[in-house]
């Protein structure tokens, strides 16, 4: 019943999502807890991905994603369709999305790691010079020439592409579709 409570409060506002796991009253009690920068409060648990399915199925945004990111969070198995296609909706749903997608991404890139031929660099510093989005607003603001490629990295499905520019950069996804690349958003940031 708290769970139907809390999900009732992110169906009225998405936001409320980040108070999900507190549900069960212990946040606001008075009994005696630990304090200080060391606290983390414990949310949700293995046992709650029976009690999401129900809210997998809703017909509300909200509590769709929001119960779909809980399930993938505690499980490591998102809904990859689901996530991708999450990337072309309005905020947070897009956030969620690659905040499963670039872990998931780079870890399939790692355990798939490959050495790429000259024909698949090429067709990975094209797509990185001109890419073809999946949602244009994802796209950085400065797109990179072919001096700007640092390194990349592929799996099967997945790629990323460091690009360096002025001191700084930032590191592209992609995903293989068929017999080309298309972005996905940029991963990180940094300073060189």
């Amino acid at each position: 019943m708290a769970l139907d409570l809390a999900m009732e409060r992110i169906r009225v506002d998405v936001n409320a999502r980040s108070w999900l796991g507190y549900e069960n009253g212990d946040w606001f009690s008075n009994s005696p807890r630990p304090r200080g920068p060391a606290y983390i409060p414990l949310g949700l648990d293995a046992t709650y991905v029976p009690l999401l399915e129900r809210y997998k199925r809703s017909d509300v945004p909200s509590v769709r994603y929001t119960a779909e990111f809980e399930s993938a969070r505690l499980t490591g198995q998102p809904d990859m369709q689901l996530w991708l296609n999450a990337l072309s909706e309005r905020p947070p749903f897009d956030l969620m999305a690659r905040v499963l997608i670039g872990p998931y991404a780079t870890g399939q890139i790692k355990s798939e790691a490959r050495q790429l031929g000259q024909a698949e660099r090429d067709q990975l510093v094209a797509a990185a010079m001109k890419p073809q989005p999946v949602e244009p607003r994802l796209l950085p603001p400065q797109l990179p020439r072919r001096e700007n490629i640092a390194q990349m990295q592929a799996g099967t499905r997945f790629a990323v592409v460091d690009v360096r520019l002025d001191g700084r950069g930032y590191s592209m996804l992609f995903e293989r579709r068929g017999e080309r690349w298309v972005y996905l958003f940029s991963l990180n940031s940094f300073i060189a």
